[in-house]
């Protein structure tokens, strides 16, 4: 909605149930995660025709969090098997294998 007027600005649909939705950095993109599913979806509030998904069927995703540059997504597979870098410019996918932990606050950054 606009601060001032109250309007809808944006309207956006996930594919399921979201888990949780976590603001980027920068305020303007909304990373929607859906445990169920092992998928996260992101929307640009500035761009409300561009859209990300990102999914792990093989590996299933426990946490899904922004880094702080606003354009990576980090996810955390179930039972710690690896933590992922995805890209939402360039579309590229890193993977560290066996993190110590699912939780977000086993990722930091300098």
């Amino acid at each position: 909605r606009d601060a001032t007027t109250l309007s809808v600005v944006a309207l956006f649909s996930c594919l399921d149930r979201i888990s949780s939705i976590k603001w980027a950095p920068d305020s303007l993109r909304v990373l929607c995660f859906m445990k169920e599913r092992a998928m996260c979806q992101v929307f640009d509030i500035s761009e409300p025709d561009w859209t990300a998904k990102i999914e792990d069927r093989a590996a299933g995703i426990a946490t899904a969090i922004w880094a702080p540059d606003a354009r990576h997504v980090i996810t955390i597979a179930e039972f710690a098997v690896r933590l992922t870098a995805w890209s939402l410019n360039s579309k590229a996918v890193t993977h560290i294998n066996a993190p110590k932990s699912t939780s977000p606050k086993c990722v930091t950054f300098n």
